[in-house]
């Protein structure tokens, strides 16, 4: 791991500050594990989160499910905003590890250690649920497959993209590999996945850095 000691680079910027090419990304949702009684694609922790309407499945009235607009980076209560300028979101920058990354704005982002190679994306939920974004140094030239067992341990992953890059995910883990770093994203859980698909909002939000 890099020593570094530096955590100017640990700040929320403004969510303009970065332009992502996600925007048009049509990932599928995946299924709620709890209480969404709308059937809308958000847990009712997530309701409350993007101060959505739980009993209206389209609460901007626009032809779009709430939860189908988060994951695809709309902003589900203005017709056509995105969620970057909604308000209702915050960006991550990491400039040391080359990424940026949404989070909604009621959670909060904490580096582990002295560096920022492992940044804990906690919610405000009392289920404990967080999101933790890790990066090594890929010194001995690791790739997806000589990776891939110790990883996911024993779980069988979907090829996947990141931002335009090759990755490999389960449900909760995704693992992605470049000549200079190892990243790896994982939706922490103990039971039920009250944010799932905050999850998959803020994997599609990923974006390498320049």
């Amino acid at each position: 791991n890099i020593d570094n000691t530096n955590d100017d680079n640990t700040n929320d910027t403004n969510v303009n500050d970065v332009t992502n090419t996600n925007d048009t990304n049509t990932n599928d949702i995946v299924i709620i594990e709890t209480t969404d009684t709308d059937n809308d694609g958000l847990s009712q922790e997530e309701e409350v989160l993007y101060s959505t309407y739980a009993d209206i499945k389209d609460s901007d009235r626009d032809g779009f499910d709430d939860g189908t607009e988060i994951v695809n980076l709309y902003n589900p209560l203005v017709p056509g905003q995105s969620l970057r300028t909604s308000g209702l979101v915050s960006q991550y920058n990491n400039s040391i590890y080359k990424y940026s990354i949404l989070r909604p704005n009621a959670w909060v982002s904490s580096a582990v250690g002295t560096d920022t190679s492992e940044i804990n994306f906690l919610s405000d939920s009392e289920t404990g649920e967080f999101v933790v974004v890790k990066v090594e140094d890929n010194t001995a030239g690791q790739t997806l497959n000589t990776l891939k067992q110790a990883f996911f341990n024993g779980e069988n992953p979907d090829n996947y993209s990141l931002d335009g890059q090759s990755a490999l995910r389960t449900d909760k883990k995704v693992l992605m590999v470049t000549d200079e770093y190892i990243y790896m994203i994982i939706y922490e859980t103990s039971g039920s996945s009250h944010f799932a698909t905050t999850f998959e909002m803020m994997l599609n939000s990923f974006s390498f850095l320049g």
